[in-house]
């Protein structure tokens, strides 16, 4: 029986690894990783490594832990039950785990709008996240897709970097408490329903609104919905939050989940995802999990 095991091997679970090999935990890591920013061609704001690239990322990761003698299992998890001692990880090969303790960092995937352009700009031209990537084309013509009404806060806080475009896309929900940014900050708001992203390949260079106006915009920012990329959770009975499309697992201040036992990182426990919040994400559940494990009176200590 494995002390834990971390399922997902992205920048939290690897994270959380990391400190599992530091603390002399007997762990695993099971996954196949294809990091949510892997079309993004560097990652920014992380402490030492600004403008990495997101792939040399998760390589850095793995020779850090190759370095404690711990590698990655490559298969991914079809299904986690809970045991008497803990958790059996049931895994897609046919394999089986024993674990006292389970780490979920699987990551989740962005639901895309249903307009037409969006899939192949995704990542390039239209971006989810202006801490990540509006200081690199700032003073570009943006525009903001909106959904809700953090969408109009993202706008606002996007003026900041350049000029701002709002596209309500038809959608009836209230602006009126923001009209007063509206003007300070020369944001224009287009209430149009769009009818399609234009530009060649991954650029964007106009939107095309469904009354047959063209708006150009060079970069656009949108609050995808998000799902999780598992599957079998529902059987332990965790707790769940969905708001405006997005997904997330509640925990504690620990990561622990409302399962004891049970912990999840990264972007499946936040609305707003940051590769620096997961890896912190990793520490503070890998450090609570050996914690919890040293308390354990069933366990020999190391």
């Amino acid at each position: 029986m494995r002390d834990v095991v971390v399922i997902g091997d992205g920048y939290a679970g690897l994270s959380a690894a990391l400190q599992l090999a530091r603390s002399l935990v007997d762990f695993e890591v099971v996954g196949r990783s294809t990091p949510r920013n892997i079309l993004s061609a560097r990652s920014h704001g992380v402490l030492g490594q600004d403008g990495a690239n997101p792939a040399q990322l998760i390589e850095r990761g793995v020779e850090n832990l190759s370095s404690y003698g711990a590698t990655v299992r490559d298969d991914l998890v079809s299904e986690i039950t809970t045991s008497a001692d803990g958790f059996i990880v049931n895994l897609l090969s046919g394999a089986s785990i024993l674990t006292r303790k389970a780490i979920l960092a699987c990551g989740v995937t962005d639901v895309l709008p249903q307009i037409m352009g969006v899939e192949e700009k995704w990542g390039y031209s239209i971006l989810p996240c202006p801490y990540c990537h509006a200081y690199e084309i700032a003073g570009a013509r943006m525009g903001v897709l909106a959904s809700d009404r953090n969408s109009v806060l993202t706008a606002i806080f996007l003026s900041t970097w350049g000029p701002v475009t709002l596209f309500c896309n038809d959608e009836d929900f209230d602006t009126s408490w923001a009209t007063n940014h509206f003007r300070l900050r020369s944001i224009e708001v287009e209430y149009s329903k769009i009818a399609s992203f234009q530009g060649e390949g991954s650029l964007l260079e106009n939107v095309l609104l469904h009354t047959g106006r063209s708006i150009q915009i060079d970069y656009m920012f949108l609050n995808t919905g998000t799902k999780l990329n598992i599957n079998s959770l529902s059987c332990l009975g965790l707790t769940m939050e969905t708001v405006s499309g997005k997904t997330r697992i509640v925990t504690d201040d620990r990561r622990q989940t409302t399962v004891e036992g049970l912990y999840a990182i990264g972007d499946i426990v936040r609305f707003g995802h940051n590769i620096t919040w997961a890896i912190a994400d990793g520490v503070t559940a890998a450090i609570a999990a050996h914690q919890s494990l040293c308390l354990d009176l069933t366990r020999v200590s190391r």
